[in-house]
């Protein structure tokens, strides 16, 4: 089909005139394509990429501490707050307002892996429910204010925070909780 959705007469004839994309304009238009919601074709430390991050945090930091602050100190924070407060305890808790929506889906990627027993049930030809055998396992959570990441994801969540240029507030509320003095009062069986 042409540019106007019209069928080509003989469309053989014309897709023997299409030529060949270098693959240097072919990585070109992959590096600058931009999934809504989930990020460039490039890896996810790609400096185009921070500098759009960097950009939503400013203009999103600076939405919620000009509700709060004067405005000229509000200007003054926005430049320099991109501080995201990390919590540790059993998981790793993010707070999602100093967070943008790309860095939100870059981390909770971070939590999520392909379903082994999905790609055997193909393998198998067996029946595939989505209820039952999901494409992608997530083992994160996530509830209004917080999103929380596997304490093995911290590894990679935080440099890739620093890596953005966020200043990371690392709080560690890790337990170990305490040891409890008993003694074992009664009679084993012989046995």
């Amino acid at each position: 089909m042409d540019d106007a959705f019209e069928p080509y007469d003989n469309q053989w004839v014309f897709l023997s005139t299409v030529k060949k994309v270098p693959a240097v304009v072919a990585h070109g238009l992959a590096d600058g394509y931009v999934v809504p919601g989930i990020g460039g074709g490039k890896s996810r430390w790609s400096s185009e990429k921070n500098t759009v991050i960097q950009n939503d945090l400013a203009t999103q930091n600076g939405a919620t501490v000009a509700d709060s602050a004067a405005p000229e100190t509000a200007a003054a924070q926005c430049l320099t707050s991109l501080q995201v407060d990390v919590t540790l305890d059993g998981m790793v808790q993010l707070r999602k307002y100093q967070l943008s929506q790309p860095l939100l889906a870059d981390l909770s990627q971070m939590a999520a892996m392909a379903n082994s027993e999905l790609f055997l049930k193909q393998c198998m030809h067996q029946r595939i429910y989505a209820k039952t055998t999901p494409r992608f396992l997530w083992f994160g959570e996530e509830n209004d204010d917080t999103l929380c990441l596997p304490r093995g994801c911290q590894g990679a969540a935080v440099p890739y925070l620093c890596e953005c240029d966020c200043e990371v507030d690392l709080h560690d509320e890790w337990t170990f909780g305490h040891m409890i003095h008993s003694s074992f009062v009664g009679t084993l069986r012989e046995g």
